[in-house]
């Protein structure tokens, strides 16, 4: 038997629209994916289009085959694994460019196609933000435009499209109805790979390099948003707390988990609580951000996280953050702690004190000067803050590179750095005088949103400070940076270093400058309801909405009734809408009477019109047979002809209904 294949053939048209909407869906990967995928992504489509427009062969099996074996390899050497989001990610855009090489039939430019709805939903595993979705809304009207052009050729290409949004709108209320009322799940999302949110964004490090922040602080990513519930702290108060370090190589500053949670001896907290919410974006790292100083983990929000504070008060999570998170919290922006002496407190002096040995000669010989001159730990304090203040040091964003011993070379030979090396190089004085101390690092400031009356705070604040321990006053928050830069705590980042601005090469006090300035406020505030009411809408929200409309006490047995109810409603609608809309058909009322007619010369003349058999050919064949037939069949056969395929205006339906129904032939 021979095996019969059906040929295929795509119009350029259509090529051309599968072509840009591939590369349109792919295009932001291509700048997070290795080199190579982009590489290879883009011969496989040009390689295609070439073959469209001029011709070209398309490579042979066994050379796809090779590539596909080589694709393997270069995802395991790159990612050390064949699984996971990158490797996964990777390996699909990979592989659809492939499938551009060999596609032959309609059902795998079918599959493409559904390939590319597939691959719009990894771009949420980057970012869920607005300009996500909206970039997104538009790769999937081009998506089902391509495919309306594979099943028809009646569209233009704006006809396509039109369809294509019309169709994608009208899912849009059932979409939001469903995602307001299914039942929300609190937790992170099953089956997804480790590393699904935990890479592609930037935040602090979980070790401090002196150099790192001032990395951070040339970027203006958003790092969370706070809203507060009474009177906002003043600047000098908004010190963010993210992780404390204790430990040092003389290089690099790390952290611990601290052993325990705080502990309510010794503590004491003085003046109002203060409130707030904040929306935290995704981040490396397993914390959570507050105000200096939290009482406790979250009021509300961030349990799938499950938050825990430790005994230093840093509000650690049981995994990354690498999802939006919103969450409140209360602090005090007054309080004492470590007054009473303890076993705990005895553990965090010693580890407070710890320096390499070997290292930092210069600074310990400072150290031991001070102490000689006065030992006790205030003097210490004012005097290494009177050393920062009087001496040439310099606040700047490229600090000079420090290669042997960094706390030497800083305090006496460059002098020049950002907000860590004057913590690093405080801490490692105070530790040489044996005052102990320790260093935190978050963010600082933040800028008001008068649109929306909340702070944000972005990455370019990232600061670092320390806390000494003093006997009579517990750990003390002091900043080093304050000494030499004191505008960077009252104004923020961009207002003490002007060469924040030089590369916007705009005046910040012209127009132009201040219309872009309200374009950013608009926008983040448009994102931070997003953040508020689609990414942070979660299982309490929902039980809110639930207890307003009365079925709190029926729980998600009433959602399920709900939307079944709903659904229904929705089919109902579109069937009516559709009845109501339905055309006339106008040649179901043609055919039958002109089947009547025929009937009628059946019944006369015992001739019956055959199945294939045309009016045209049928009244031919009956003047053939009895030519005595009356001239009126023939007129009326015309009639039909005329309305049934030329859709003729000059004849009207119910006329000819009526001279059918009076026709004696």
């Amino acid at each position: 038997m021979l095996k019969i294949e059906k040929t295929f053939q795509l119009s350029q048209r259509s090529w051309y629209e599968l072509l840009a909407t591939l590369t349109w869906i792919v295009l932001p990967h291509l700048f997070r994916l290795p080199l190579w995928t982009s590489i290879l992504f883009g011969i496989s489509l040009s390689w295609r289009y070439l073959s469209v427009q001029k011709g070209w062969l398309l490579p042979p099996r066994y050379l796809r085959n090779a590539i596909a074996f080589l694709l393997i390899i270069l995802i395991y050497v790159t990612f050390q694994r064949v699984s996971g989001k990158e490797a996964g990610i990777a390996f699909l855009v990979s592989l659809i460019g492939l499938k551009v090489l060999e596609m032959k039939s309609l059902r795998e430019a079918l599959l493409l196609v559904f390939l590319s709805y597939f691959l719009m939903l990894t771009h949420f595993l980057y970012s869920q933000n607005m300009f996500t979705v909206l970039y997104l809304i538009s790769a999937a009207i081009l998506s089902t435009a391509t495919l309306i052009g594979f099943q028809t050729t009646q569209f233009s290409q704006q006809d396509a499209f039109k369809l294509s949004a019309k169709l994608l709108f009208q899912a849009i209320p059932l979409a939001i109805v469903f995602f307001i009322f299914f039942p929300r799940i609190q937790g992170p999302f099953w089956g997804l790979p480790p590393d699904a949110f935990n890479s592609n964004v930037t935040g602090l490090s979980d070790k401090l390099e002196l150099g790192g922040i001032a990395n951070l602080s040339s970027l203006d990513n958003v790092a969370f948003r706070v809203t507060f519930e009474g009177k906002t702290p003043s600047s000098n108060q908004r010190y963010w707390r993210g992780a404390v370090f204790w430990n040092t190589d003389g290089k690099t500053w790390r952290g611990s988990r601290g052993d325990g949670t705080p502990t309510k001896v010794g503590r004491e907290w003085r003046g109002d609580p203060i409130d707030y919410t904040i929306t935290l974006e995704p981040h490396p790292q397993p914390w959570l951000f507050s105000l200096d100083l939290p009482t406790s983990t979250p009021i509300s929000g961030a349990d799938h996280l499950k938050p825990f504070l430790l005994a230093d008060y840093q509000l650690q999570t049981r995994s990354k953050v690498g999802m939006s998170v919103i969450y409140k919290m209360r602090s005090y922006s007054d309080a004492y702690i470590g007054l009473q002496e303890s076993p705990q407190l005895e553990r965090h002096l010693k580890a407070a004190l710890q320096l390499p040995p070997n290292k930092h000669p210069k600074t310990r010989a400072l150290a031991q000067q001070w102490v000689d001159e006065n030992p006790n730990p205030k003097a210490l304090i004012q005097k290494a803050m009177a050393y920062f203040n009087q001496e040439q040091f310099f606040y700047t964003l490229a600090p000079p590179p420090l290669i042997n011993d960094p706390i030497d070379e800083f305090l006496f030979d460059t002098r020049a750095g950002f907000c860590e090396h004057y913590a690093a190089a405080f801490a490692t004085l105070m530790r040489a005088a044996q005052v102990p101390t320790r260093i935190v690092v978050g963010y600082q400031g933040g800028t008001r949103n008068p649109f929306g009356d909340y702070w944000v705070i972005r990455q370019r604040d990232a600061h670092a400070w320390v806390e000494v321990w003093l006997k009579e006053d517990g750990w003390v928050r002091l900043d080093p940076t304050a000494a030499v830069a004191p505008d960077r705590i009252r104004d923020g980042v961009p207002d003490s270093l002007p060469e924040f601005f030089e590369p916007l090469g705009l005046n910040r006090e012209s127009f132009a400058a201040d219309l872009l300035q309200q374009f950013r406020y608009r926008w983040d505030m448009l994102n931070n309801q997003w953040n508020h009411w689609v990414i942070g809408y979660n299982q309490a929200q929902q039980q809110q909405l639930l207890a307003w409309l009365g079925l709190e006490k029926h729980g998600y047995q009433a959602l399920v009734w709900l939307l079944m109810g709903f659904g229904g409603l929705c089919v109902a609608a579109v069937m009516g809408w559709l009845w109501w809309h339905r055309p006339i058909r106008h040649h179901d009322k043609i055919l039958n009477n002109y089947n009547k007619l025929c009937v009628k010369i059946t019944k006369r003349y015992g001739i019956i019109r055959l199945p294939h058999e045309g009016a045209q050919d049928f009244a031919q064949r009956v003047k053939n047979t009895f030519p005595d037939v009356k001239e009126d069949f023939f007129v009326l056969t015309n009639y039909y002809i005329q309305l049934r395929y030329y859709n003729s205006q000059y004849i009207d339906i119910k006329e000819f209904s009526k001279k059918v129904r009076h026709c004696k032939i």
